[in-house]
């Protein structure tokens, strides 16, 4: 829900052909990085790490890594690991055009 007011109609509404062009490495189907044609265009998050998902990018990266463990209500216990990241700022798109944005995942 914090993440909400990101979503504009222009973003939700937003073309395919305007979207930005993703990195060019990331993981594989088996989770394992690759530099090229990857299934996920991601990197780990990490120092010395590429944090933005989004290739010609000027603007902001913000990112956060948690770690810890969940308690079920029969008294499983889960490891928990979340990535998340925005990117705000100009891009070329696919459609080669200099376009302004927010994104965001989790």
């Amino acid at each position: 829900m914090a993440g909400i007011g990101l979503l504009g109609p222009g973003v939700v509404f937003a073309k395919r052909r305007h979207g930005p062009r993703p990195i060019p490495g990331g993981f594989d189907e088996n989770f394992q990085p690759v530099p090229k044609h990857p299934v996920i265009h991601l990197l780990a998050p990490g120092i010395g790490s590429e944090m933005s998902t989004i290739t010609d990018l000027n603007g902001i990266v913000g990112g956060s890594e948690i770690r810890g463990i969940a308690h079920g209500s029969d008294g499983s216990t889960y490891d928990f690991d979340a990535d998340m990241r925005f990117m705000r700022g100009t891009y070329v798109g696919l459609d080669r055009r200099v376009h302004h944005g927010t994104f965001g995942f989790i």
